[in-house]
């Protein structure tokens, strides 16, 4: 009999509920047995900065600087979530000057003269 490995779900005894109604449609789920039901108008995919479409459950760089991952609710739909993919430390003293943006950095740069 084979097993399950490590870090696999067993859904062989997952009863799923069904869809509310006729005009939904199911997004499989990225993790665990059951998908989510997508009923009425809501979205089904997310939408990028610079206006991709993205599909549930999918995740993309938005820019250098910025993940975001396409992620479901009943009440709302596909909607992405975007997190900055780096720590930019804050600012080192009250006295210093942000000397802005790099080209190809995340973080504005500071002068501090002591």
């Amino acid at each position: 009999m084979a097993g399950i490995g490590i870090g696999e779900i067993d859904c062989s005894n997952v009863k799923c509920r069904g869809p509310p109604s006729e005009d939904c449609v199911l997004m499989e789920p990225e993790f665990g047995c059951c998908g989510d039901w997508v009923c009425d108008n809501k979205p089904r995919n997310c939408t990028g900065r610079d206006g991709t479409q993205h599909p549930l459950y999918s995740s993309w760089n938005d820019d250098n600087c910025t993940y975001c991952y396409c992620s479901f609710s009943s009440f709302n739909g596909a909607r992405a979530y975007c997190y900055p993919k780096t720590y930019c430390r804050p600012v080192p003293h009250r006295d210093c000057i942000n000397i802005g943006l790099p080209e190809g950095s995340c973080c504005e740069e500071y002068s501090c003269e002591k």
